[in-house]
């Protein structure tokens, strides 16, 4: 699976999955440190990664979701 963790998490968790076969990136790794959370979530979808954050707007389902055409 392919993760994207967010910036509150520790290296340490990427580091775990990433020994486990997964492909898991932090935003600290890809220059997405202060980025807002709806430029996190596009890189997420635009890479087709699972976002794993503690940001309470995520929590509620309250980011929009960017629209990404599949056929290209």
């Amino acid at each position: 699976m392919r993760w994207l963790l967010d910036e509150m998490l520790p290296r340490a968790a990427v580091d775990a999955l990433n020994e486990r076969g997964h492909d898991a990136v932090s935003v600290v790794d890809i220059d997405l440190r202060t980025a807002s959370d709806d430029s996190v979530y596009a890189t997420a979808v635009e890479q087709a990664r699972i976002v794993v954050t503690e940001d309470e707007l995520a929590k509620r389902g309250r980011l929009r979701v960017p629209h990404v055409d599949q056929r290209s």
